[in-house]
């Protein structure tokens, strides 16, 4: 009788940590266990998890929790993820069967007497379906576009930004070499390991040989690419751009130190119309407080360099990520993080409210922003990114005429 498997896909997590765990469930499936439809049925719940941030952490704890109330007597739960390496402690007191970390895979393999299955390069539909709350506004789009509807360009340009079941994702590193004060992942990701140029151009073009055209490199932090390995990321683009075809490539988590450190040479290669778009956390427009972050860049730097990539590839699409409330952050430090939103060209803009995570050194860090400023300060920059970013700052008639940056179209 084959074994039964229930996999659990909370809604918490990155892309990177999504695609571990489909594999994760692909070894699984390869060797012999069947999915089922409930944890009652199942003989092993494979769970994953993240702990971007103590709400997340405790949200996963309580999935495990309830799942683990279901389960059938003898049936074992399977936690993966970032809570393993970074709180081994708390599933030991839920009553975890077994535990790993991505980097940790054989150990899972070994247990379960599995075969390693190769890196996955898509999402199934359950596993992106959480993960992406704007999936639903693009067929909307399109539909309108369909009806003569006088729809602005934009709108299809931001939101063509969001992860689709069409995207190949091509996984270039693993692990991060930073050591931003506030981030818990690290603790889980380990150290920086490239895949060698050779490898992920072989996985490139063996996915453009399969007709696949919307190409996501992936990793914790790609900005780093290549530095274990004597190259760097720019130098696996260019050979990438020098295959032919109509591709895309969509670049994620960029850390802008490192654009800032061969800005000339990520222009030129960025310049090519299939680079659709990069991630660049910035985090603070604040210097003091980006050096309490251990960010290792100054804000007028970044906006330099991003100015620069907009202005030499402007069709290059531009997300960031920005961070709320981080310990002793003053008013005059948010001003400049929402200085941030309002002069550069955006096409989506990502907020959090910083939370103090466990063994991280920002934990220490005082004094901490109460919840409540935490809050207000959401609701300011996220105000300005509605109005900014998906109202163009309530331009309404040259919408129809111009795209976001004013360019003619």
């Amino acid at each position: 009788m084959a074994k039964k498997l229930y996999v659990h896909m909370s809604a918490d997590g990155c892309i990177e940590s999504f695609l571990d765990f489909s594999r994760s469930r692909s070894s699984l499936e390869a060797g012999g266990w069947e999915t089922v439809d409930a944890p009652e049925e199942a003989d092993l719940v494979l769970v994953n998890s993240c702990v971007v941030g103590q709400a997340v952490e405790d949200r996963c704890a309580q999935e495990v929790a309830k799942l683990k109330a279901r389960m059938k007597p003898g049936a074992e739960i399977v936690v993966t993820g970032c809570l393993p390496a970074y709180n081994q402690e708390r599933l030991s007191k839920l009553g975890v069967d077994f535990a790993f970390s991505p980097r940790k895979n054989g150990a899972f393999l070994e247990r379960y007497d599995l075969s390693e299955a190769p890196e996955p390069a898509e999402l199934e539909s359950d596993l992106l379906g959480p993960y992406n709350l704007f999936n639903w506004v693009a067929p909307i789009l399109r539909a309108g576009n369909r009806l003569g509807v006088p729809l602005p360009a934009y709108l299809y340009r931001r939101f063509s930004l969001v992860e689709a079941r069409d995207m190949f994702f091509l996984r270039i590193n693993r692990g991060c070499r930073e050591a931003c004060s506030y981030c818990a992942t690290k603790f889980a990701v380990g150290g920086l390991a490239s895949v060698p140029p050779e490898d992920a151009l072989r996985t490139f073009d063996e996915a453009l040989a399969k007709g696949r055209r919307n190409v996501v490199l992936c990793g914790e932090e790609t900005g780093s690419y290549g530095r274990d390995l004597g190259t760097d990321l720019p130098s696996l683009l260019q050979q990438m751009l020098q295959r032919k075809g109509d591709f895309i490539i969509s670049i994620r988590q960029h850390h802008p130190r490192f654009i800032i450190d061969r800005l000339d040479r990520y222009c030129e290669v960025l310049s090519d119309k299939r680079v659709r778009s990069i991630t660049i956390p910035l985090q603070s427009g604040s210097d003091r407080v980006l050096g309490l972050m251990k960010r290792r860049h100054k804000c007028a730097d970044a906006v330099a360099a991003i100015r620069a990539l907009h202005e030499s590839a402007p069709h290059v699409m531009l997300r960031t990520h920005l961070i709320a409330g981080f310990p002793t952050e003053t008013e005059p430090d948010f001003d400049l993080t929402v200085d941030l939103v309002r002069s550069l060209p955006w096409d989506m803009v990502l907020v959090y409210p910083f939370t103090p995570r466990p063994k991280t050194a920002a934990e220490s860090l005082e004094p901490k922003v109460p919840t409540t400023v935490i809050n207000r300060r959401l609701f300011k920059i996220y105000s300005v990114v509605f109005r900014r970013v998906y109202l163009n700052d309530f331009r309404f008639l040259p919408l129809v005429r111009r795209d976001p940056m004013g360019l003619a179209g």
